[in-house]
Parts: C-alpha cells; structure tokens; sequence
C-alpha cells in the first residue's frame, strides 16, 4: 500500500472509534443492521479523517446491494476465500501449530491489557483485533497493529483484485492503522 499523508486532529489523536465502526461494518450482515442511509450518518462522523473516502466508497456500493446479495457477498468474500479470512494469524503462520501458538499470545497480550474477550470468536478474529484498537492504550494499539498489518494487507490486496467492495472498508483499517502508528 502506497504512504498517505496522515491528517490528524487537533489535539493530536484521532477518533479511533473509526476502528470500532469498522468491525461493525466486517461483521456477517443481517437483518439487524443499522439501515444505509444510518450507516452513512453514522459515518459522518469521521468525514475529517484519511480514512472518509474509504468509508465512503464502500457504504456507496453497499448502498447498492439487498441484503440477500450482501450476505452471500461475505460469505463468498470471507468464508470461502482463504486468502481474504478475517482471521489474521491465518495468513501469518497458515494452519500449523505455530498459528495456535500465536492466537494463545494473541489472547495472552489482551488480558495483560485487560481486555476481556468473550469466547465466541478467536482473538486473531480481524472484528476483534478492531475492538481493541478502539479502546486500548495507544502504544499498544500500534505495537498491535504492527504485528497484524501484514495480514490485513494480505486480505486488501487480495480482495483489491478483484474490485471487492471490501476492499475500501479493509483500506480503511489500513490508513487508520498509519494515523494509530503516526500517534504514538
């Protein structure tokens, strides 16, 4: 991914709740979703930010799609795609012991920060690795992201070639992740 100058607020950080908005965005959709025209609003909300017309590119082409197209979109985007699977120690280490050993540190590293994760989801779940980022301390987050980002640019540039209409919400995590790295 090429370097982007980085626009940062005022008070030198920057809205990370982008990240929890993005985990919204990433999870299996259904009937209970916010509505588009809200998902816009809502994405109002970060329209100073690098990372709005990433947002943006994707909610107009989701715009576009019923739910019915949406949902097997994901499915056929991130199930039955394993170069574009939403969990990252996949593309770090493929599916070997090593991979168990890094989601138990993954999980190791978020208790120490004391998040607590449900057991619904493995820690290396790309929603999940989003949550933190939202909430944890900053030199975490970004000693976090490093780690992650070769995985999340692994699933980008896999769905980039295809023009899938993740690909701008994956984009996004990337230019937020540079605005997290830039912060600390």
């Amino acid at each position: 991914m090429e370097k982007t100058p980085i626009s940062i607020n005022y008070d030198n950080q920057f809205d990370r709740s982008v990240f929890q908005f993005i985990a919204y965005l990433l999870q299996y959709p259904d009937k209970k979703w916010l509505q588009w025209k809200e998902l816009v609003m809502e994405a109002q909300q970060f329209a100073g930010m690098l990372i709005y017309p990433a947002l943006m590119k994707f909610l107009n082409e989701l715009g576009d799609i019923s739910l019915e197209d949406l949902m097997k979109k994901y499915v056929d985007t991130f199930d039955f795609n394993k170069n574009a699977a939403l969990y990252l120690t996949y593309h770090l280490a493929g599916d070997n012991r090593e991979r168990g050993i890094l989601l138990l540190e993954l999980k190791d590293f978020y208790r120490k920060t004391g998040f607590i994760m449900n057991n619904e989801e493995l820690s290396d779940y790309l929603p999940v690795v989003l949550e933190f980022l939202a909430i944890a301390p900053i030199r975490v987050c970004s000693e976090l992201f490093s780690k992650v980002k070769p995985a999340i640019e692994i699933i980008y540039e896999e769905l980039k070639k295809t023009s899938n209409l993740y690909a701008h919400l994956i984009q996004s995590i990337l230019i937020a992740g540079e605005m997290l790295e830039s912060c600390d």
